[in-house]
């Protein structure tokens, strides 16, 4: 589990020191996690699949599937990624949608026989929230 832990931080490009503060633990504990001195208790686990709602459990207890549920990672706007050389949320994309009020009129996906199910809206500070559409709006 040390592993995958170490791979959401660099993932996520964050320090071990900000993970501990976003649990609220001691930095040694987490520390001696990573390091293999200790594992990961319960308590351990079920802070880091509150605080970061979007990984999935199956992954980081076992290893198994995506590191975040429903494909997240491709959506959230706090990871930058690359695609395809093109960046998925460029620093100009990213404002400009901060600036926007979230809206389905925004929103035009042409996609063959599939239908919108949900859509995932990440905040800044972790949280989220799921739209669902009517089927009037589908």
């Amino acid at each position: 589990m040390k592993d995958r832990i170490n791979h959401f931080l660099k993932f996520n490009k964050i320090s071990s020191s900000q993970l501990a503060d976003s649990l609220n633990i001691q930095r040694s504990r987490l520390s001696h996690i990573l390091s293999g001195r200790n594992k990961p208790n319960l308590e351990f686990i079920q802070k880091m699949l509150d605080t970061y709602k979007t990984i999935n459990p199956r992954w980081l207890i076992l290893g198994e599937g995506n590191m975040f549920k429903d494909d997240v990672d491709e959506l959230s706007p706090q990871i930058k990624r690359q695609n395809d050389s093109s960046e998925l949320f460029s620093q100009t994309s990213t404002q400009k949608i901060k600036n926007q009020k979230p809206s389905i009129e925004n929103v035009t996906i042409k996609v063959k026989s599939r239908k919108i199910d949900k859509i995932v809206i990440f905040y800044s500070d972790n949280s989220f929230e799921n739209y669902i559409p009517s089927e009037s709006e589908i």
